[in-house]
């Protein structure tokens, strides 16, 4: 039987992969792999394409640069003190300053070229200047749009994949920590059968408002609230919530309810006979929790009414 977390206590730091793509290094990340971009001219293997758009303007903020983009004028000066007062600082720039920034754009473009295309059982899916190019044998509509930028595939079975088309990176908060993250947006999805080379468009208002989590029997998908504001199905900002689709339809079969206020968790159970299991995991006297249970059977979200005190782990920040 496989255990599969949807979420951590909201005051503890956050493990997810939201249903965008994030750069991946926090600020105190990005400062470390500054300092060691001076010292050593080494950029982090895993540095993503947002991370090292945050570590080439990071030279440009530290000589006082005033930026366009409020967001990102606004990052430096809350986490690293750069307040930006100059329009033009070409002239402070060292001669190690050109070096390193020209390095920083070499990995940037070979990142962003790999993130232009997408292979998914022999089929190669590209992007090109907003324009999505699939196989001759896949049917789908023409699809363009200049703000499309990147193309990513979610894998959930051999039979069921998810293909993204984002956009450029830009900031969002973290409610629950304060903190902020450099998200690209889902603009388009689909979902994309490779034995049968069917593309379906995901519903618009579901474009970033779930975490891919779970599928059952290729057809049922259970999908978590996601961390970032505002972002999922009723508003309201962050909620750990899960929600069950049929992914055929899209039609919403169930929720198990918001535990945001309880600090609570979700956890999930998929069996051998295709019923999945919902535990929810509330906090009690410490250090006990209350795991409550739902189950999914059939196409239906059934409340058993089952309640379980039992000693539980928490580990708090700091």
């Amino acid at each position: 039987m496989k255990h599969k977390p949807l979420f951590v206590p909201l005051f503890i730091s956050i493990l997810l992969i939201p249903s965008f793509s994030l750069g991946q290094m926090t600020q105190g990340e990005i400062g470390l792999a500054m300092d060691q971009l001076y010292k050593n001219k080494s950029i982090p293997i895993t540095a993503t394409v947002g991370d090292l758009w945050l570590m080439r303007n990071y030279i440009f903020a530290k000589k006082g640069y005033k930026f366009k983009n409020e967001d990102l004028g606004n990052y430096y000066r809350t986490h690293f003190g750069f307040k930006g007062e100059y329009t033009n600082v070409d002239k402070s720039l060292t001669e190690l300053d050109k070096e390193l920034i020209k390095l920083i754009q070499a990995k940037e473009i070979k990142e962003k070229k790999e993130a232009q295309s997408v292979t998914i059982k022999n089929a190669t899916f590209l992007l090109r200047d907003g324009k999505l190019l699939v196989p001759q044998t896949v049917s789908a509509p023409e699809i363009s749009n200049p703000a499309y930028k990147y193309i990513t595939m979610d894998r959930m079975s051999d039979k069921v994949f998810f293909i993204n088309l984002e956009s450029s990176y830009e900031f969002d908060a973290v409610e629950c920590c304060g903190g902020e993250g450099v998200v690209r947006k889902y603009l388009k999805r689909f979902v994309y059968y490779p034995e049968s080379e069917k593309m379906v468009p995901v519903p618009g208002v579901l474009l970033n408002q779930f975490e891919l989590v779970d599928l059952l029997k290729d057809k049922y998908l259970f999908t978590n609230g996601l961390i970032f504001t505002d972002s999922y199905p009723g508003g309201g900002g962050s909620a750990p919530t899960v929600y069950i689709y049929d992914l055929e339809s899209f039609k919403l079969l169930g929720k198990v309810p918001d535990l945001h206020l309880n600090h609570g968790m979700v956890e999930i159970k998929d069996s051998q006979d295709a019923i999945m299991e919902i535990w929810t995991i509330k906090p009690a006297k410490y250090p006990n929790v209350i795991r409550g249970l739902y189950l999914f059977i059939n196409g239906k979200l059934i409340k058993t009414g089952l309640k379980v005190e039992e000693k539980g782990a928490w580990f708090y920040a700091g």
